[in-house]
């Protein structure tokens, strides 16, 4: 889907924007101290977890990215959420391939880390996809009831 390619090139240049522009020792405040640009270079998972073992998280991230790719063809309801997230995982693992880390540059107040856009693609779908599944349930219980024969009472 042209999506995830427009998520994924989108995450790489802006990624190489921050590392081209930012230093990692200054932040760089865009509203006050609320959202911040600060570069740092993360080999681990998110809060850099993982970051002593970089080859176990580029292959968890390659399976999951596998996955997800698999999901957005073959679960069609879903496709857009499972595209953003599929976008948002490829946008890291592609990092982690050419340059053995992730580029993280955004800092927003009272959230515990600093992120990419690859990692915003990830939350967003996820968000998306849980909304998704809450109202396919309701929607499925009254596509029920519509069709529920006459005299059946629940």
């Amino acid at each position: 889907m042209l999506w995830m390619l427009f998520l994924i090139t989108v995450d790489q240049v802006s990624s190489v924007w921050a590392r081209r522009v930012l230093l990692t020792s200054h932040p760089r405040p865009i509203l006050g101290n609320i959202l911040m640009l600060h570069l740092l270079y993360n080999r681990g998972a998110m809060l850099g977890v993982g970051s002593s073992y970089p080859g176990v998280v580029l292959w968890v991230g390659l399976f999951v990215s596998v996955g997800l790719l698999s999901a957005v063809f073959t679960l069609s309801s879903y496709r857009w959420p499972l595209a953003t997230m599929t976008g948002g995982a490829w946008g890291n693992v592609i990092s982690r391939l050419i340059y053995g880390r992730v580029t993280d540059f955004i800092q927003v107040r009272g959230y515990p880390g600093i992120f990419n856009l690859s990692d915003v693609a990830l939350r967003v779908g996820i968000v998306w996809l849980v909304v998704a599944l809450l109202f396919a349930g309701r929607g499925a219980e009254r596509k029920g009831d519509k069709v529920a024969p006459k005299g059946w009472v629940r």
